[in-house]
């Protein structure tokens, strides 16, 4: 959902300006892999601006949006005096895939001079992107400028393509202990399981077409693929499997993608350990 938070008689008060990029600045983008918790990333986030401000256009955290919003919008109100509550130049665009018609809203806003701060800021939360809607951020996330800051939140930013990953600055806290076992453990007795015995594993996740379970599979699967390929002595029979993993991973990403033809593919594709 996509709000444009506005006071209702359409003036918001001038608060103190963040301590955002200058305009015209540019900087490189890096990664820092926060591991511990969101307190842990929000710290270095908070130090970051402390002593440089915000001193890049656009970063990507990678998370769950649950935990790493609201301590992005606590942050912005205590440490840069930035107020999210009814303000023209705070956006939120939450939703499960982030597709074209969703990158035209944020470039339209983004179009747009700021109407009380020296800089709009912008919070991305998604689970899935659209390679098309990627594509169609690339020069916006390229040029930066002084007028905007955003903030991706995702549950992994490899899930992202690489050419738009090295325009943000990457911030990682560790995800979720249960939900990252949960996952691990799905992969493992998945893997060990004859083929026919598959579909077993997800009749919740296609019963509740759950986007956003199948995708945590697919990811996690992922990582075990190329654990498997790097192993000298699996690699030749997983090679075609970790392409098989990525092409369907690309497939989840579209709107309206069939989750349970997506699992069946995988099920049968790969070959059991």
């Amino acid at each position: 959902m996509f709000s444009r938070e506005r006071e209702a008689e359409g003036v918001c008060p001038r608060a103190a300006p963040p301590k955002l990029a200058r305009r015209g600045e540019k900087t490189r983008p890096k990664a820092l892999r926060a591991i511990g918790c969101a307190h842990t990333m929000m710290k270095f986030l908070i130090d970051t601006y402390t002593h440089n401000g915000f001193s890049h256009h656009a970063y990507v955290i990678e998370g769950e949006k649950e935990k790493v919003f609201p301590s992005l919008c606590d942050m912005l109100e205590k440490e840069c005096e930035f107020r999210v509550a009814g303000n023209p130049d705070f956006f939120v665009l939450d939703t499960d895939v982030f597709g074209i018609d969703e990158g035209r809203a944020i470039k339209d806003m983004y179009a747009r001079k700021p109407f009380a701060h020296p800089q709009k800021i912008f919070m991305i939360m998604a689970r899935l992107f659209t390679v098309e809607a990627q594509n169609a951020l690339l020069k916006m996330f390229e040029d930066g400028g002084g007028s905007s800051c955003f903030f991706v939140i995702v549950p992994r930013a490899d899930a992202l393509l690489p050419t738009l990953r090295s325009r943000l600055f990457s911030v990682a806290c560790e995800a979720d202990a249960n939900t990252e076992t949960e996952m691990r453990n799905l992969v493992s007795e998945f893997l060990k399981l004859p083929r026919p015995a598959r579909a077993k594993l997800f009749v919740r996740i296609v019963k509740e077409k759950d986007r956003a379970s199948a995708a945590s599979f697919v990811n996690e699967l992922e990582i075990a693929m190329k654990g498997l390929v790097e192993n000298s002595e699996t690699r030749d029979i997983y090679a075609k499997s970790l392409k098989d993993v990525l092409a369907c991973r690309n497939y989840l990403s579209r709107p309206g993608a069939p989750i349970k033809m997506i699992l069946e593919h995988l099920s049968i594709a790969i070959p059991e350990r």
